[in-house]
C-alpha cells in the first residue's frame, strides 16, 4: 500500500556559537511532528540525508542541511503511527480508534490505549471490559494501564480516570483520585499511589480492591497481580492485600529490606537488597519457588503460571508451572541481558541479540517460526510474544488468534509494542531519522532498547550506515533555504 506524505520543513536559525560537534537530537514531539535540532559549532553544515518514515525512505527528497543549528520538524499525514492485530473484538481491530501521533501504548486483557502526542487517548477492544472510554474525559493523559478488565489514564494534572467493568476496577468513585503519581491494575483491582506517599484501592474487594487490612502511607510503589496487590514501603517493608492463595497472604515470608516487587496472576516476588527473593502465592502457578535458588537476582518476570529471575551473573531460573514457563530446561539461559513473561510462556532476551522462547508452544512457547536474532527488546502477552529487531523490523509468535500472527500487519520502524491476552500493538516512530554520520570529531546519538512492553519509550535518532558523510557546501543562508525549497518542490511534484 502506497501513502501519500506530506513534508512540512521549518527551519528556526538560532545563535550559532555552540561549542559542542554537530549532532542531531531530538527535542521532543510539536504540534507539527517530531522535532530534530540539529547543533553544529562555527558554521560546519550538518546534513538530515535521510528520513525513515514506517520504513519507507525519502531520501534525496527530504536532504537538506542547516548552517549554524536550527530546528527540522517534519510533519506526516501518514493513515497510523500504530497498528493493532489479534482478535478483532479484544483489541485487535483498532478501526474505531485514530492512531495517529501516537507516544504511548499499552494493552490490557481485553483492550488496548494509545496516548497521543496532544495529550488526548483512545481506547479500543470489548467496550464493557475497557475498550469503551466515552465516559471519561481522556485529554491531558499522561499516562495508562489495563488490567484483566479495566483501564486508567493519569492526568498531568494529578488526577485519573478509570474506565471499563465496574466491579473490577473501572468504577473508582468510592477513592479520591487526586494527586496520583502511578498506578497498577491487576486482574480485578486497581492502586493507585500518590505524591504524599499514600495509596489508594478499588476493585473487586476480596480481589486487591479493598485495602482497608493494611497501613497505605511511607508507599514506595505498588503492584496488583491477579488476585492480590502488593505496596514496597520507603523503609523496605511491604504489605499486601487480596486473595490470599493468590499473594494477598505473606504470613510465609519476611518482606523486609526489599528493593522491588513484581506480581503474575496468582503468585508474587520480592527482590531484597541483598540480591535474594521470596516467592508467595499460589505454589503451582509460581508461589513456590524452593526448587530454585534465588540469589543475585537482578530481575524478575511473572506470568500467568510461572516467574522467572535474571542473576547478576547473566543466567536465569525459572519456576511454577512446568507447562506454562516453569520449566526452562529445553533452553540454554546464560548470557541472558533481559526476561519476559506472558499467560502461558517466557521469553529471555540475550546478551548477543538471540532470544529464546519456552512454555506452552502454542502461546507463545515455541518460536522456531520465526528468527530470533538482532532483538532490541521482547514483551508477551497472554498468549502471544513478539520481539522488536534493532533494524526496527519485529516478528509475531504464539496463537495465531491472539496476536502470534502479524501478517495482516507491517512491522517496520516499531519504536514499542504491546501485547495484553488476545492482541498486540504496535508503536511506529513518528521520526525515526537516519543521520548522516557528523565530523570525526563528534559521536553518533544512539537509542536504547526498551524493557517494559508498555513503556512509554520516546524514539531517538541513530546513525545509519549507510548514510553518506557531512559535507559541507552550503555556504550561505540563501544555498540553506534553496535546498529546502527544492525538496518541497520534489515531494509536491511527488504528490500531485
Amino acid at each position: 500500500m502506497k501513502y501519500i506524505i506530506a513534508i512540512t520543513l521549518f527551519l528556526l536559525r538560532h545563535d550559532a556559537g555552540a561549542s559542542s560537534p554537530s549532532v542531531l537530537k531530538g527535542v521532543g514531539p510539536t504540534p507539527k511532528g517530531e522535532a530534530y535540532e540539529v547543533a553544529t559549532p562555527d558554521g560546519p553544515t550538518a546534513n538530515l540525508n535521510t528520513i525513515n518514515l514506517h520504513g519507507g525512505r525519502l531520501s534525496e527528497a527530504l536532504r537538506t542541511s542547516a548552517k549554524g543549528g536550527g530546528h527540522l520538524v517534519v510533519a506526516s499525514n501518514i493513515p497510523s503511527s500504530a497498528v493493532a492485530w489479534g482478535d478483532k473484538e479484544e483489541g485487535g481491530d483498532a478501526s474505531s480508534a485514530t492512531l495517529t501521533n501516537v507516544a504511548d501504548v499499552t494493552c490490557g486483557y481485553h483492550a488496548c490505549v494509545a496516548i497521543k502526542t496532544d495529550g488526548t487517548a483512545e481506547a479500543w477492544g470489548d467496550k464493557d471490559e475497557g475498550g469503551d472510554a466515552l465516559r471519561v474525559d481522556l485529554t491531558k493523559v499522561a499516562d495508562a494501564t489495563c488490567g484483566r478488565y479495566a483501564c486508567v489514564a493519569i492526568k498531568t494534572d494529578g488526577t485519573a480516570e478509570a474506565w471499563g467493568k465496574s466491579d473490577s476496577g473501572g468504577d473508582a468513585s468510592s477513592v479520591t483520585l487526586t494527586n496520583v503519581a502511578a498506578v497498577s491494575c491487576g486482574g480485578y483491582a486497581c492502586v493507585a499511589r500518590k505524591t504524599d506517599g499514600t495509596a489508594v484501592a478499588w476493585g473487586k474487594k476480596e480481589e486487591g480492591g479493598d485495602a482497608q487490612s493494611v497501613t497505605l502511607t511511607n508507599v514506595a510503589d505498588a503492584t496488583c497481580g491477579g488476585g492480590a496487590c502488593v505496596a514496597r514501603k520507603h523503609d523496605g517493608t511491604a504489605v499486601a492485600w487480596g486473595d490470599s492463595g493468590r499473594g494477598g497472604d505473606t504470613s510465609d515470608v519476611t518482606l523486609t529490606d526489599v528493593a522491588d516487587i513484581t506480581c503474575g496472576r496468582f503468585a508474587c516476588v520480592a527482590i531484597k537488597n541483598d540480591g535474594t527473593a521470596q516467592a508467595w502465592g499460589d505454589t503451582r502457578y509460581g508461589g513456590d519457588a524452593s526448587e530454585v535458588t534465588l540469589t543475585d537476582v537482578a530481575d524478575v518476570s511473572c506470568g500467568d503460571s510461572a516467574c522467572v529471575a535474571l542473576k547478576t551473573d547473566k543466567t536465569a531460573v525459572a519456576w511454577g508451572d512446568e507447562d506454562d514457563g516453569g520449566d526452562a530446561s529445553d533452553v540454554n539461559l546464560t548470557n541472558v541481558a533481559d526476561v519476559s513473561c506472558g499467560g502461558h510462556a517466557c521469553v529471555a532476551l540475550k546478551t548477543d541479540g538471540t532470544a529464546v522462547a519456552w512454555g506452552k508452544k502454542e502461546e507463545g512457547g515455541d518460536a522456531s517460526r520465526v528468527d530470533l536474532t538482532n532483538v532490541a527488546d521482547v514483551t508477551c502477552g497472554g498468549q502471544a510474544c513478539v520481539a522488536r529487531k534493532n533494524d526496527g523490523t519485529a516478528v509475531a509468535w504464539g496463537n495465531t488468534n491472539a496476536g502470534g500472527d502479524a501478517s495482516d500487519v507491517t512491522l517496520t520502524n516499531v519504536a514499542d509494542t504491546s501485547c495484553g491476552f488476545y492482541a498486540c500493538v504496535a508503536r511506529f516512530a513518528p521520526l525515526p531519522a537516519s543521520p548522516s554520520s557528523a565530523p570525526s570529531s563528534s559521536k553518533s546519538p544512539s537509542s536504547s532498547p526498551s524493557k517494559s512492553p508498555s513503556s512509554s519509550a520516546k524514539p531517538t535518532p541513530s546513525s545509519d550506515p549507510d548514510a553518506e558523510d557531512p559535507t559541507s557546501d552550503a555556504n550561505s543562508s540563501s544555498m540553506v533555504y534553496g535546498s529546502i525549497m527544492s525538496a518541497l518542490m520534489i515531494v509536491a511534484t511527488a504528490m500531485f
